[in-house]
């Protein structure tokens, strides 16, 4: 940071003041060069050499006089002035990077706010760091409690071929420091030097929650680039703000798991009141998650109808086991009771905060696409997309699954059936994305055996799945 001396001249009632300490003495202003910048007007031939006019241990002119005495006030006061100035614009400089720092952390606390999977948050700290700090390639790891090393979660690379030391340059490194480290001469560093031949630079900065090391950002340069201290306190702070966020989304993730698994194994223990149905729930979960996952749902929305399968029969508990358990086919008055269970399944989960919006996908998912399902009668569109993907699910498991009233159809047999009740009882294109998932994948025995679903409306067969 440099000060102008013509600059600083140039400010009003500056010369006044000069003249005024010159005392009568004729005297000249030059800039470090020896230009002049300004002399008095009866300045004597004879003037000798005057005196160094320092702004921050740097020469920035000279006062030369034929008075040694007022050289030395005139470049004292040029000095103060210039001091003066370079702090001025020293203290403008630190705002400017103050000001820098806390919009991008306030936007970034802002983008933070909105995700909840700890990928999601590396990956918005990648996106600000790009924006902000130079970088061929940004990795970001992160400990594993269950497998206790460190593994990466998050890579941002410009080039081809990922920078494969990174992960056991990132255990070294998080084994000794608690603190951000600038290695810009990485070939003269005897720590690292072996691990990134290819890179010149590297900024790291850890990831620390409650005074422990969870993980690490690492920001490497192939070609030589000059990170400065500024640098690092930016890089510091915004990986300390996302390292709560990290940790939150992590906590969040295991709540949610051991949520998940809570419900689950609920189900599961339901179901164990009917051997005939045993694993049904699992197969209805793995079916819609799948199906889900071919049209492209969003993570949060497969989670979400995951959730649903699970739950979809959880109102059987309302419905006593004389007709549950029932080995035989049901009566018409018995299966209206069986029927209930969906009504029955809305009102448990009403009571529960956290599972409400699941009730459209386990109240519907008896609905059928021409409007004659249970319990409300919807059509088409009227329906829940997630309880249309179970129905799919719910009616394929029934179908390949023994009861005690008929055996198992054979896989053709149940997806033929799929196919020709497709626009009645079932969303065509839910039914045209499962045939494409079974002919994909390896479910149940089948091996990419059955074409592209084609479906028809022409046939009625009886409802599948209670």
């Amino acid at each position: 940071m440099k000060v102008n001396l013509k600059r600083l001249l140039a400010n009003e009632g500056t010369i006044d003041l000069i003249h005024s300490l010159a005392d009568n003495k004729d005297f000249a202003i030059l800039d470090a060069k020896g230009k002049p910048l300004y002399v008095s007007n009866n300045l004597s031939p004879e003037i000798i050499s005057g005196m160094v006019i320092k702004a921050n241990q740097t020469e920035i002119g000279r006062v030369c006089s034929n008075s040694g005495k007022a050289a030395d006030t005139i470049a004292r006061f040029i000095a103060y002035l210039a001091k003066l100035e370079y702090e001025k614009k020293a203290l403008a400089s630190e705002t400017l990077e103050k000001y820098k720092e806390i919009s991008l952390m306030a936007g970034l606390n802002e983008k933070l706010a909105s995700v909840l999977h700890p990928l999601d948050v590396a990956n918005t700290l990648i996106r600000e760091l790009e924006k902000t700090l130079w970088a061929d390639h940004i990795q970001i790891v992160i400990y594993n409690y269950d497998k206790e090393r460190y593994e990466n979660l998050a890579i941002m690379n410009k080039h081809p071929q990922p920078f494969q030391e990174g992960e056991q340059l990132a255990v070294k490194w998080l084994s000794l420091n608690m603190v951000g480290e600038i290695i810009n001469d990485l070939a003269g560093d005897e720590r690292f030097s072996d691990y990134f031949p290819q890179v010149s630079s590297l900024m790291t900065a850890p990831l620390i929650v409650n005074n422990s090391v969870i993980g690490g950002v690492f920001i490497f340069s192939r070609q030589f680039h000059s990170y400065t201290s500024m640098d690092l306190k930016l890089l510091n702070a915004l990986v300390s703000q996302t390292a709560t966020a990290l940790e939150a989304a992590r906590l969040y993730e295991l709540l949610k798991d051991t949520f998940i698994r809570t419900v689950f194994t609920l189900v599961e223990t339901l179901e164990k009141r009917d051997p005939y149905t045993g694993g049904h729930t699992k197969r209805v979960m793995e079916y819609s998650v799948k199906i889900a996952q071919t049209l492209n749902f969003s993570k949060d929305e497969t989670e979400e109808i995951m959730l649903a399968a699970v739950l979809h029969d959880i109102g059987k508990i309302g419905i006593c086991d004389k007709v549950l358990l029932k080995n035989t086919k049901l009566t018409d008055e018995e299966f209206t009771i069986i029927k209930n269970h969906t009504i029955y399944g809305e009102e448990i989960l009403s009571n529960i905060n956290s599972l409400r919006h699941l009730i459209p996908g386990v109240k519907d998912h008896h609905e059928r696409f021409d409007g004659t399902g249970y319990p409300n009668g919807k059509k088409a569109e009227e329906i829940h997309f997630h309880a249309r993907v179970i129905a799919v699910a719910d009616a394929f498991d029934a179908m390949t699954s023994d009861r005690p009233y008929r055996k198992k159809m054979a896989l053709e047999t149940a997806i033929e059936e799929l196919k020709l009740n497709a626009g009645r009882q079932f969303d065509p294109e839910i039914v045209e994305a499962f045939c494409q998932m079974l002919a994909d994948s390896n479910l149940n025995g089948v091996n990419g055996q059955f074409p592209p679903c084609r479906t028809s409306t022409h046939h009625s067969p009886p409802q599948y799945g209670c």
